[in-house]
């Protein structure tokens, strides 16, 4: 695990890219509920943040940044 609020980037991410939670569960083949449990975590898996951060286009080292 990585120490640090992902979820925070995940929202400010979302925010810039005008990703409703609803959008990005269907893309990512999840429920809205675990979109908004990613969005409340402080942490979470590599393998979670390298597919939030491929869809984002941007890199796993400035999604954690």
């Amino acid at each position: 695990m990585i120490a640090m609020h992902v979820g925070k980037k995940l929202q400010r991410l979302q925010r810039y890219n005008d990703v409703n939670c609803t959008q990005l569960a269907k893309d990512l083949k999840t429920s809205p509920q675990q979109v908004s449990r990613w969005r409340q975590m402080e942490d979470m898996k590599i393998s979670q943040i390298k597919q939030l951060a491929d869809y984002f286009k941007v890199s796993v080292e400035e999604f954690v940044k």
